[in-house]
Protein backbone atom coordinates (compact mmCIF):
# COMPACT_ATOMS: atom_id res chain seq x y z
CA UNK A 1 0.00 0.00 0.00
CA UNK A 2 1.11 3.68 -1.09
CA UNK A 3 0.58 6.53 0.65
CA UNK A 4 1.07 9.62 0.06
CA UNK A 5 2.02 12.47 2.96
CA UNK A 6 1.52 16.00 2.14
CA UNK A 7 2.76 19.09 3.54
CA UNK A 8 1.85 22.17 2.26
CA UNK A 9 3.92 25.58 2.53
CA UNK A 10 5.92 27.41 0.29
CA UNK A 11 8.19 24.87 0.64
CA UNK A 12 6.38 22.26 0.91
CA UNK A 13 7.14 18.57 0.82
CA UNK A 14 5.28 15.42 -0.29
CA UNK A 15 6.56 11.92 0.71
CA UNK A 16 5.35 8.50 0.06
CA UNK A 17 5.94 5.70 1.98
CA UNK A 18 5.20 1.99 0.80
CA UNK A 19 5.72 0.61 3.61
CA UNK A 20 9.28 -0.11 3.57
CA UNK A 21 11.10 2.81 2.18
CA UNK A 22 10.04 6.77 1.27
CA UNK A 23 10.40 8.40 -2.04
CA UNK A 24 10.06 12.19 -0.71
CA UNK A 25 9.66 15.46 -3.44
CA UNK A 26 10.32 18.95 -2.15
CA UNK A 27 7.63 21.48 -3.98
CA UNK A 28 7.04 24.74 -4.02
CA UNK A 29 3.18 25.38 -3.86
CA UNK A 30 3.32 28.09 -5.95
CA UNK A 31 1.61 27.52 -8.99
CA UNK A 32 -1.60 25.92 -8.89
CA UNK A 33 -0.85 24.44 -12.76
CA UNK A 34 2.31 22.81 -11.90
CA UNK A 35 0.95 21.58 -8.48
CA UNK A 36 -2.15 19.61 -10.24
CA UNK A 37 0.18 18.00 -13.02
CA UNK A 38 2.49 17.01 -10.40
CA UNK A 39 -0.08 15.30 -8.01
CA UNK A 40 -2.03 13.97 -10.82
CA UNK A 41 1.19 11.92 -11.68
CA UNK A 42 1.99 11.23 -7.88
CA UNK A 43 -1.88 10.28 -7.25
CA UNK A 44 -1.88 7.80 -10.08
CA UNK A 45 0.09 5.33 -7.74
CA UNK A 46 -0.74 5.57 -4.33
CA UNK A 47 -4.14 4.28 -2.46
CA UNK A 48 -4.36 7.00 0.09
CA UNK A 49 -3.51 10.59 0.80
CA UNK A 50 -3.17 12.43 4.04
CA UNK A 51 -2.63 16.22 4.31
CA UNK A 52 -1.02 18.21 7.00
CA UNK A 53 -3.74 20.49 8.36
CA UNK A 54 -3.07 24.48 9.28
CA UNK A 55 -4.08 27.04 11.12
CA UNK A 56 -3.26 29.99 12.12
CA UNK A 57 -2.23 33.08 10.04
CA UNK A 58 -5.41 34.01 7.84
CA UNK A 59 -3.22 34.37 4.93
CA UNK A 60 -1.74 30.97 5.44
CA UNK A 61 -5.27 29.44 5.40
CA UNK A 62 -6.37 31.21 2.08
CA UNK A 63 -3.36 29.89 0.74
CA UNK A 64 -3.91 26.63 1.62
CA UNK A 65 -7.47 26.45 1.15
CA UNK A 66 -6.56 26.18 -2.95
CA UNK A 67 -3.95 23.90 -2.66
CA UNK A 68 -6.59 21.65 -0.27
CA UNK A 69 -9.37 22.45 -3.34
CA UNK A 70 -6.70 20.81 -5.86
CA UNK A 71 -5.93 17.82 -3.72
CA UNK A 72 -9.40 17.11 -3.45
CA UNK A 73 -10.56 17.37 -6.97
CA UNK A 74 -8.24 15.08 -7.67
CA UNK A 75 -8.67 12.32 -5.01
CA UNK A 76 -12.26 12.22 -6.10
CA UNK A 77 -11.75 12.17 -9.60
CA UNK A 78 -8.98 8.79 -8.89
CA UNK A 79 -11.51 7.62 -5.90
CA UNK A 80 -8.59 7.88 -3.31
CA UNK A 81 -9.49 8.81 0.11
CA UNK A 82 -7.73 11.87 2.09
CA UNK A 83 -7.56 12.81 4.98
CA UNK A 84 -6.52 15.56 7.23
CA UNK A 85 -4.69 15.96 10.36
CA UNK A 86 -2.99 18.60 12.20
CA UNK A 87 0.36 18.16 12.43
CA UNK A 88 0.64 18.72 15.69
CA UNK A 89 -2.00 15.53 16.40
CA UNK A 90 0.09 13.51 14.17
CA UNK A 91 3.79 14.13 16.24
CA UNK A 92 2.29 13.50 19.62
CA UNK A 93 1.00 10.08 18.87
CA UNK A 94 4.10 9.24 16.75
CA UNK A 95 6.36 10.80 19.48
CA UNK A 96 4.40 10.95 22.46
CA UNK A 97 3.00 13.75 24.51
CA UNK A 98 4.87 17.00 24.73
CA UNK A 99 5.73 16.31 21.43
CA UNK A 100 3.58 18.20 18.98
CA UNK A 101 5.04 21.50 18.28
CA UNK A 102 8.42 20.02 18.16
CA UNK A 103 9.17 20.07 14.31
CA UNK A 104 12.98 19.67 14.95
CA UNK A 105 12.46 16.69 16.33
CA UNK A 106 10.53 15.19 13.36
CA UNK A 107 13.69 16.54 11.17
CA UNK A 108 16.41 14.78 13.16
CA UNK A 109 14.16 11.44 13.11
CA UNK A 110 13.22 11.19 9.20
CA UNK A 111 15.76 13.32 8.04
CA UNK A 112 13.73 15.04 4.49
CA UNK A 113 15.75 17.70 2.63
CA UNK A 114 13.50 20.11 4.86
CA UNK A 115 11.35 20.33 7.79
CA UNK A 116 8.70 20.36 5.77
CA UNK A 117 9.86 17.13 3.71
CA UNK A 118 10.36 15.55 7.01
CA UNK A 119 6.72 16.29 7.97
CA UNK A 120 5.36 15.06 4.88
CA UNK A 121 7.26 11.54 5.68
CA UNK A 122 5.79 11.65 9.28
CA UNK A 123 2.36 12.13 7.34
CA UNK A 124 2.49 9.45 5.10
CA UNK A 125 3.89 6.59 8.50
CA UNK A 126 1.35 8.17 10.69
CA UNK A 127 -1.67 7.23 8.30
CA UNK A 128 0.33 3.88 7.50
CA UNK A 129 0.61 2.77 11.05
CA UNK A 130 -2.85 4.31 11.98
CA UNK A 131 -5.06 2.98 9.20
Amino acid sequence: MNICGIDIGKKGGIAIYNGEKFETIEHSFVSMKTTYELLCKIFKDVDAVIVGEAFGHRQVVKYQAKFYGIIELICETLEIPVVYKTDNTMRKEIFGAGNGRNKEMVHKHYKGSTPDVSDAMLFSFYLYKFQ
